[in-house]
């Protein structure tokens, strides 16, 4: 075979090579994103060590039963859990709020409990303020330990109950998703005589640490805007995170499970109109109305009669939510009612300072009441901290919280 022969061989092996591989390669990829981009509750919960009705823990009256609440993310990202375990109380004894420890290391923040309550023990943990700590891969929630109180004639169950939610911050979920899809129980056999049990003590709540400064937003109007008509006008349509057809950060796309029937359906918001230069031209304030078709919230708001004909940035703060841009240079025209594009502000800002910080943070915390009262919270701080507006400061904010966080700053 000549050497050009010998070549052209070659070359016909490495282009049969490509033909196969690359069309591979791309299947492969595209099923990687196809999987991804399905993601769906894929989470599971399960007591170690693994056991079952014909193999259960083996115990004596008197003697502890421990048992490690594990988490298996699997495709989510879990951040929040709220753990209900529930148990026969004739058969097991809760030991207060020590019945549940949690790994701290895993989940740094306590939100709520443990709470001991009617033959279940109640939980509500976090990863904190930092979404890169979301969980990734099987991890310990913490240990739920009992003392064996009375022998069984058959194994005795510990189970997650219905009430446990798992919330994620992965872009593929929604902000009030529970992305729990199965869990498995523990099974106890108590051999003995019983003993009697003592009072079970219910736990206080442990105070959160106060914020470094006075939050100090607007009060959100209960009235509603009247019909403005002269003038130069500024015609918004505003989105807010949480609330309607709006999702969040994390999935803007995903609104379906946001609040739609908001408790303040007026707000005030500020538009600030900058010239070519950058500088602050004029600013105004109005009110805009929640528009239950179309999930947003809609109005008309007056600017001064000093602003002139011309081509402005234009940016957008309510007292809740981080002021944004509207997007691209709009031309406004004098006596006229300016019809602006769409614009989604993002939520957290519980201080009004157009940033999500330790601030906000710690104002959500200390007004966080699901199973227990509020540890630090006023009626006002209770609005500022309701950031999906459904008369509620739970896991649902706390999640938006999370996934807001990715954004800072305000424009």
């Amino acid at each position: 075979m000549s050497k050009s022969t010998q070549n052209k061989f070659i070359f016909g092996i490495f282009v049969l090579f490509l033909a196969i591989t690359i069309p591979l390669t791309i299947y492969l990829s595209q099923q990687q994103q196809e999987n991804r981009s399905q993601a769906t509750a894929s989470t599971s919960l399960y007591l170690n060590p693994a056991t079952t009705t014909s193999n259960p823990l083996q115990k004596n009256v008197g003697e502890t039963v421990s048992f490690d609440v594990m988490v298996n993310p699997g495709n989510n990202l879990p951040s929040i859990i709220k753990l209900e375990l529930k148990y026969d109380q004739t058969k097991l004894q809760a030991n207060g709020a020590s019945t549940f420890s949690t790994n701290i290391a895993a989940f740094p923040q306590v939100i709520e409990g443990p709470l001991v309550v009617n033959g279940s023990v109640f939980v509500t943990v976090s990863i904190g303020s930092e979404t890169t700590k979301a969980v990734q891969t099987t991890t310990k929630v913490g240990m739920v330990t009992f003392t064996a109180l009375s022998a069984t004639t058959q194994p005795s169950a510990i189970t997650i109950g219905s009430k446990t939610q798992v919330l994620s911050v992965a872009t593929t979920d929604n902000v009030t998703e529970n992305v729990l899809a199965s869990t498995l129980p523990g099974y106890v056999t108590i051999s003995g005589s019983t003993i009697t049990p003592t009072t079970q003590a219910t736990p206080t709540a442990s105070p959160s640490p106060s914020p470094t400064k006075t939050p100090s937003p607007t009060v959100q109007p209960t009235i509603l805007p009247t019909q403005v008509t002269t003038g130069t006008r500024l015609a918004l349509t505003v989105f807010m995170h949480g609330i309607g057809n709006s999702g969040d950060n994390a999935n803007p796309t995903s609104f379906s499970l946001s609040n739609k029937t908001p408790k303040f359906p007026a707000r005030t918001v500020t538009v600030s109109l900058y010239d070519s230069s950058n500088n602050l031209a004029a600013s105004a304030s109005g009110l805009i109305t929640y528009n239950a078709a179309n999930g947003n919230f809609t109005g008309v708001i007056p600017l001064p009669e000093t602003v002139a004909s011309g081509q402005y940035l234009i940016k957008i703060k309510e007292p809740l939510h981080l002021k944004r841009l509207i997007p691209g240079i709009q031309t406004i025209t004098q006596n006229n009612n300016n019809q602006m594009p769409a614009i989604t502000l993002v939520a957290g800002d519980t201080n009004n300072d157009n940033a999500l910080n330790i601030v906000d943070y710690s104002t959500l915390i200390g007004c966080y009441s699901d199973l227990q009262a509020a540890v630090s919270c006023t009626d006002e701080k209770k609005n500022w901290s309701d950031l999906n507006d459904d008369g509620s400061v739970n896991q649902v904010d706390y999640s938006l919280f999370l996934r807001e966080i990715t954004v800072q700053n305000g424009d």
